[in-house]
């Protein structure tokens, strides 16, 4: 999955501002993208699954230094879904399933 963002686009973005609580809407403001597309920028996005014994933190953490090791560029990550192993009662491992956003480069 590839996408291009002109300045155009990005003048049109909006996001949420904070609310004091979720009885309030979401009042929306302008996002100011242009600090980061100075031109116009093409990322990828790629799926990861990492686990850990530790915690969903942790399993976040081991994918993403993982996908650096091969992805140059890595801008964010998004965890698509949250899953454990169960073994006797307890939880023995966790795993996520990671969509991670990389700007390719010329």
């Amino acid at each position: 999955m590839e996408y291009t963002t002109s300045h155009a686009e990005a003048e049109c973005l909006v996001q949420p501002q904070k609310r004091a609580s979720l009885a309030e809407p979401a009042m929306y403001r302008p996002i100011n993208l242009e600090r980061n597309l100075a031109m116009s920028a093409v990322a990828r996005v790629t799926e990861v699954i990492a686990s850990s014994t530790v915690s969903i933190e942790d399993a976040v953490k081991q994918g993403v230094s993982r996908a650096s090791k091969t992805l140059d560029n890595v801008e964010g990550v998004w965890v698509k879904d949250i899953k454990a192993t169960v073994r006797d009662g307890s939880i023995t491992e966790w795993r996520v399933v990671l969509k991670i956003t990389f700007v390719l480069t010329d």
